[in-house]
């Protein structure tokens, strides 16, 4: 037991194992950041939409992080690809890199609502409402393009016809 959890630890450090740990938490912090924060305004709950916009917080910069650390771990990925499927994670990762901005840009919408008030602060709420919905649907696109990358079955799956 003390030795699985002595592995768990020294992969938790491990660059490429704390990205895939790291790549579902913007998907469902931003969706479940979504709900709380529209849960908050309409009941008037404070506290709920303080948490609400904090969890839409981590779950952007652990999007950050988890670039950073893809980054890193980037030769030992490729390392363990086929040399066919190389130019795609790399395609992937310069893509991921490149849209860093989508969750800069929600992250700084969720600081705004949480310091504004009064009619700017009703516009900044539905601006980061709708901000936060496209950055959700936005990598949500994402990680299927990933999977596309890394689970070759997926993109050549056909949907079945229904049989009646």
């Amino acid at each position: 037991m003390l030795t699985n959890l002595n592995i768990l630890f020294q992969r938790l450090r491990d660059a490429e194992y704390a990205h895939l740990l790291l790549e579902q938490l913007p998907v469902y912090g931003l969706l479940f950041g979504l709900l709380f924060f529209a849960v908050g305004l309409y009941l008037r709950e404070d506290k709920c939409r303080i948490v609400a916009l904090a969890v839409i917080l981590l779950a952007c910069g652990s999007a950050v992080y988890g670039a950073e650390l893809r980054q890193k771990a980037m030769p030992r990925i490729l390392q363990g690809c086929e040399i066919t499927q190389a130019p795609f994670i790399k395609e992937q990762t310069k893509l991921r890199q490149d849209t860093m901005w989508v969750y800069y840009t929600t992250a700084g919408l969720a600081v705004l609502a949480l310091v504004s008030g009064g009619k700017l602060g009703t516009w900044l709420n539905i601006l980061l409402m709708a901000g936060c919905a496209m950055a959700f649907t936005f990598s949500l696109w994402l990680h299927m393009k990933e999977a596309e990358v890394f689970h070759r079955n997926i993109k050549k799956s056909v949907p079945r016809a229904k049989v009646t």
